[in-house]
């Protein structure tokens, strides 16, 4: 809408894949955009935990976290 240009759309549950946070995260990393220190495609409470540890520890000076989950609702 920004753009003021139409999206054109194919099936939706294919596209339902890119439009959420983690769709979107990936095809701003093929752009090569400047992204934030994330984690996205997380599907298990225990990839989750791992992803979060992963973050924490690489990246020590981050003193606050959020957290964005794909469908969620006003998030």
């Amino acid at each position: 809408m920004f753009l003021n240009c139409p999206i054109l759309m194919d099936d939706f549950e294919y596209m339902n894949i890119i439009f959420n946070k983690s769709g979107s995260k990936r095809i701003f990393e093929l752009t090569g955009m400047a992204l934030p220190i994330s984690a996205w495609d997380i599907k298990t409470q225990d990839e989750f935990y791992r992803s979060l540890c992963k973050l924490i520890r690489n990246y020590t000076t981050i003193n606050i976290w959020i957290f964005k989950i794909d469908h969620e609702f006003n998030g």
